[in-house]
């Protein structure tokens, strides 16, 4: 007979130690947070389970170690990181990451920004690594964001790069981000994303593979300081023919405060 199986981790999310500087806009961070890959949302943005497309693409968003964001004018932002290439993971096998990135101020109505990573990661799925031979990633990148006074905001990104491991496995990546939230009453949230990876191995005996996932999202302030929100997902994966669905409920203190 099939046996159930009951498992639970511990996961790391957002925990760091903040130092601000006498520079304007400046701070620096040691621990666990999300890197600077393009607009990569926190766990919570305007509305929390949006997918991310550094965990769609490297498996993690988060990760830990060092970092600074700093302006370099008045339009513009640099954001660095150095970290361990873990994810959310408690073990460590020996890698790094660098993360980059360039771009307007959030303060801005229209945010563009360039970012760039490399380093060798592990493979990970939440706290659990699921391949702790390391991974060399390369990925250039951009992400523009219009945010209409307080009506509806639209996010876009995009990503190449390539996956190299024991060169049977080297592969182009392609990853494709688009977001839409619409803030229809101080109330209520609306939003839909879809995010999309595409690889292609070098060899000639393997056809490329696409996944993705659509994520929609109806949030409701049943407080100031309290939000309930309800987030149907679905997720595809071209190869397998896999279609995963359900439906993800999230109950927030002290987010996504409304005036």
């Amino acid at each position: 007979d099939k046996q159930e199986k009951f498992d639970t981790r511990l996961r790391i999310l957002d925990t760091w130690v903040k130092f601000a500087t006498k520079w304007d806009r400046t701070d620096l961070w040691f621990g666990h947070k999300s890197i600077p890959y393009g607009h990569n949302p926190r766990l919570d943005p305007g509305h929390a389970f949006m997918p991310n497309q550094a965990g769609l693409d490297l498996s993690f968003g988060r990760d830990t170690g060092f970092f600074v964001k700093t302006p370099v004018s008045n339009d513009l932002d640099l954001e660095l990181s150095a970290t361990l290439g873990k994810g959310d993971t408690w073990d460590y096998h020996g890698g790094w990451l660098l993360t980059t990135r360039v771009g307007s101020p959030t303060f801005k109505i229209n945010e563009v920004g360039l970012f760039v990573l490399g380093g060798k990661i592990q493979r990970t799925n939440g706290a659990a690594t699921t391949n702790s031979d390391l991974t060399t990633v390369y990925r250039v990148g951009g992400d523009w964001i219009y945010k209409h006074r307080e009506l509806w905001k639209a996010v876009n990104q995009f990503s190449v790069g390539e996956n190299r491991s024991d060169g049977a496995n080297d592969r182009f990546v392609l990853n494709i981000l688009n977001s839409f939230e619409w803030y229809a009453h101080p109330k209520w949230t609306l939003g839909t994303t879809h995010s999309l990876r595409y690889e292609e191995p070098y060899d000639n005996h393997s056809s490329g593979q696409t996944k993705g996932a659509f994520f929609g999202t109806l949030s409701y302030a049943v407080r100031r300081d309290v939000r309930l929100r309800v987030n149907p997902f679905a997720e595809y994966h071209n190869s397998t023919g896999d279609r995963n669905v359900g439906v993800m409920f999230q109950l927030c203190f002290g987010c996504g405060l409304i005036r």
